[in-house]
């Protein structure tokens, strides 16, 4: 079933709310077009007005020069070492007036999922937002996303200065490999090669954490983590076997489900009102861990309905479940013509129309409160096995703090933050069988060679090393990396011989 969207025109379009997607925003609402400026978080500036020093992977000239002024002025940034360090959330919020007065529009919470192209230049996206769908249709559209270059080099046509942007450089190596046995040496070697580099670097906090390999495809990789209460990723560890993955890949392993003597019957009852899994646990005295969590998202080539079931006490975890169904999705807009009833949804008399998925914190699960697929109604006694014969069960769920490592098994794991700094892949043939690139082998036949990559954020390490060593005068750099290896300072400043 098709969601309607909100159609709106633009003269431009810029994705990615960073400093760049912002000046890039600032400079062409300024010249007297009709903006729009979209970013899937919920503030301007991204990771580099999240840390303590934005400096690196700041602008120096141009738009954010002014910005970094009006700060400097107003006493919420200055300058050390040439570098600027920027207290987070007055950048933030002065970014986003600037791109207000500008005459742009934001958008929070989006996420770009199509775009349509006319010859080699985007003429229309479709995004999921707060409110929604909505089309976006525009003259000039400009990605300033995650990594992508300054805005000047990703297309803009409106001047934003002369801008440099440390943070965007990144030291990347590919490997070709004839067996994936020789891939995997090297890919053991890369590993050891660059924790040796963080060490030296002054960078004793980054860990190497098994990642899930996303778009970049392959089967195996790793990201290297700086551990930090302001990293934009979660980390899984275990303490006591070193077991380490980001959230995204990190295996949720749950404890046999309690098995009563006898299993209550199925029984439908009316909740008036109680549409969250908290309002209707208290409401019928039970507890979120027997309860069953409905999550409806809906893909996005056709904006099918899927739902996510897990126990009311866990979190889906995207990552995993896009995998599982092989196709990208996103946060379902529901309406009175769904398929499913909000807040009262459940899997026994779910629609036909909706894709289901049960996470395994539900495999014989007993005794539990579910929606009942009818508005204001829940189940109680449901049982997994009794009431929802042959489902399939398979982990979806986000790993949480006290949670059973999966190669220990002992229930120890901890959550921390992390600033991602590096990450190395093991990517197969994915791209050289893309682009049809072969070598010969000693027999005469043609073969794929198989691919690695392996990259080092240069500006990332930086400034995360400046925000785990930093005082408040500015960073501390380890004297590795020290742009200078001493100081002469004039103890007698009033002494025209000393100076």
């Amino acid at each position: 079933m098709a969601v309607a969207s909100k159609r709106f025109f633009a003269d431009v379009v810029v994705c990615g709310g960073g400093v760049a997607g912002a000046a890039a925003a600032i400079a062409a609402g300024r010249a007297g077009k009709r903006v729009f400026l979209l970013e899937y978080r919920e503030s301007l500036g991204g990771l580099v007005t999240n840390g303590y020093i934005t400096g690196i992977a700041g602008c120096i000239d141009g738009l954010c020069k002014e910005w970094l002024d009006r700060l400097n002025a107003e006493g919420h940034a200055t300058m050390r070492a040439h570098l600027p360090v920027v207290e987070p959330e007055y950048g933030r919020v002065m970014l986003e007036q600037m791109v207000l007065q500008s005459g742009a529009r934001i958008l929070y919470g989006t996420h770009v999922v199509d775009a349509e192209k006319e010859g080699d230049s985007i003429r229309r996206v479709i995004a999921y937002c707060k409110s929604g769908r909505i089309e976006l249709e525009a003259d000039v559209f400009i990605d300033c996303t995650g990594d992508a270059d300054l805005a000047v080099a990703a297309g803009c046509p409106y001047e934003v200065g002369n801008a440099e942007f440390m943070g965007l450089n990144q030291s990347v190596t590919m490997g070709f490999k004839l067996s994936y046995v020789d891939l995997e040496k090297y890919y053991a070697r890369c590993y050891r090669a660059y924790e040796r580099i963080y060490a030296r670097a002054g960078a004793p906090e980054v860990i190497a954490v098994k990642s899930d390999s996303g778009m970049m495809g392959g089967s195996v990789s790793h990201e290297y983590m700086l551990l930090t209460d302001i990293g934009e990723d979660s980390i899984v560890i275990c303490p006591d076997c070193g077991y380490r993955a980001n959230m995204e890949a990190a295996e949720n392993i749950m404890a046999p489900a309690d098995q009563p003597d006898e299993a209550a019957a199925l029984e439908k009852v009316s909740t008036p009102g109680k549409a969250t899994i908290e309002e209707v646990v208290e409401y019928l005295h039970g507890d979120s861990q027997h309860s069953v969590k409905a999550v409806v998202y809906q893909t996005n080539a056709e904006d099918k309905f899927v739902v996510a079931f897990l126990r009311g006490d866990l979190e889906v975890n995207e990552t995993k479940l896009t995998n599982c169904l092989g196709e990208n999705i996103h946060p379902a807009f529901v309406t009175e013509d769904s398929p499913v009833v909000a807040g009262f949804i459940g899997p026994v008399g779910i629609s036909s129309e909706v894709k289901v998925v049960f996470d395994r914190s539900l495999e014989n699960a007993v005794d539990m409160i579910c929606g009942a697929n009818d508005k204001d109604y829940h189940y109680t006694g449901l049982s997994m096995n009794r009431d929802v014969p042959g489902a399939q069960f398979v982990d979806i769920a986000k790993a949480f703090a006290g949670g059973i490592c999966p190669v220990c098994g002992q229930p120890h794991l901890t959550v921390s933050r992390g600033i991602e700094v590096g990450n190395i892949f093991q990517l197969g043939i994915k791209y050289s069988k893309s682009m049809n690139m072969t070598y010969t082998d000693a027999d005469g036949n043609s073969q794929y060679p198989i691919m690695g990559c392996y990259g080092i954020g240069v500006g990332r390490l930086a400034a995360s090393i400046a925000e785990a060593s930093h005082d408040k005068f500015g960073p501390i750099w380890p004297i590795s990396i020290a742009p200078w290896s001493a100081e002469v300072c004039c103890l007698r400043a009033d002494d025209p011989e000393t100076k």
